[in-house]
């Protein structure tokens, strides 16, 4: 978990000393795969390592892009925050790399780690206003 943490957390702030983690994997996905679907059961939050990935939402069999996310940016958390399915899809827009975090450990940074809930609620909040603000300037073209 610490070499997660690494990547999301300034050095000062916490040091968590775990073997390596059987939860958290890397995967590579190429330009145009999908990495989960509209409506997935949500077991995993993905950290953005390299690449660039579209967050697209399914209204009516059309795609909607709600947002596009860079290195450093995560996805997924909407569903195990909220213990729903996916509410939208991502796909790969170029070649990505990402870091995976299954739920246990998810969950467990959470429950331990000062102000992790509060980053997640922030990332979750800002996923929230890019997809309000999506539909909003659709609607005015």
């Amino acid at each position: 978990i610490d070499w997660f943490l690494d990547g999301i957390l300034p050095k000062d702030i916490v040091q968590i000393k775990t073997g390596r983690s059987h939860s958290i994997s890397y995967e590579r996905y190429g330009a145009g795969e999908v990495i989960f679907r509209q409506g997935d059961v949500g077991d995993r939050v993905y950290s953005l390592v390299s690449g660039e990935v579209e967050v697209v939402e399914q209204i009516d069999g059309t795609d909607k892009i709600l947002a596009r996310l860079r290195p450093g940016e995560f996805f997924g958390e909407m569903a195990l925050i909220n213990d729903e399915p996916r509410v939208a899809a991502v796909r790969a827009v170029t070649n990505v790399d990402v870091l995976i975090i299954y739920r246990q450990d998810f969950e467990a940074l959470l429950d331990h780690v000062p102000g992790m809930k509060q980053i997640f609620d922030q990332v979750m909040e800002e996923h929230l206003s890019e997809a309000a603000d999506s539909t909003l300037s659709k609607g005015d073209g």
